[in-house]
């Protein structure tokens, strides 16, 4: 935690998006992630997706703590794809981190690394390599975790051709028939860079889409296929940026959703 108070900007470079459902036991380690960060020109925007528990009352004794938290609470349960899409609406950042309520970013120069590549190429979207723990928070470190990157290069630059839909890859053989080595993007949010005004531009292509009412896993997929048919660059890194922790109670693994009128 930086010693100095917490300021917040009219310009931002960073906008971190997290969805939040149920999550008092977790996010705490979320967003402390992010106030670890040597990058301090930035926003925090969390989503209380109608919360049953006590997520928005602890969000909201921290958001007197830190004035770079803006919390915006749901009317009644409206899923992931909704909370995370009005959330990034809203960002002023240049960039957007989109963050779930499990995930923390790792080393403290994550933002500034990162941002400063898609500065440098100006590129719409930066992808990172993550591991993810596939357990509970209290085997974490006990158990064995994986690499969740898609790439088996250090550093690799793939450009998005829109027109297309479609990336260039390389296609490497496996003595059992399968093949390894694509060049692809993961289809998750996280553990990505992307360039806010492309963000918001896809969001709008679909329109009231995003407000999807029966999708319960994976919702952040629909966002990624527009998104990578409105950007016209993207760039892999090889810098290990974000911890994933698979919950089973986590807000994509919720059977109950609600229809939305």
């Amino acid at each position: 935690m930086h010693d100095e108070p917490f300021y917040l900007s009219e310009n931002p470079k960073v906008s971190i998006v997290i969805p939040l459902y149920n999550c008092r036991h977790i996010v705490s380690r979320a967003i402390k992630s992010i106030q670890n960060q040597n990058m301090l020109n930035l926003e925090i925007i969390l989503v209380d997706d109608f919360s049953t528990d006590d997520t928005l009352s602890y969000i909201e004794i921290i958001q007197k703590e830190d004035p770079r938290i803006k919390v915006i609470k749901n009317k009644k349960n409206m899923g992931i794809l909704y909370s995370r899409s009005i959330g990034t609406l809203s960002a002023k950042g240049k960039y957007i981190f989109p963050l779930d309520d499990d995930d923390m970013f790792l080393d403290k120069d994550v933002f500034q690394t990162i941002t400063n590549i898609a500065d440098k190429g100006n590129f719409d979207i930066v992808e990172f390599k993550g591991i993810m723990s596939l357990l509970s928070d209290d085997d974490i470190l006990n158990r064995r975790i994986r690499d969740i990157s898609h790439s088996d290069h250090e550093l690799n630059l793939v450009l998005f051709q829109p027109k297309l839909g479609a990336f260039p890859f390389t296609e490497k053989k496996k003595k059992d028939g399968g093949y390894n080595g694509y060049n692809i993007i993961t289809v998750f949010l996280w553990g990505k860079c992307i360039k806010t005004k492309i963000y918001q531009k896809a969001l709008n292509k679909f329109g009231k889409e995003r407000y999807s009412r029966y999708m319960i896993r994976h919702e952040d997929i629909v966002a990624i296929y527009i998104l990578f048919n409105t950007a016209e660059s993207y760039k892999f890194v090889g810098k290990y940026g974000i911890f994933h922790i698979h919950r089973g109670d986590s807000a994509s693994k919720k059977i109950d959703r609600i229809e939305i009128n």
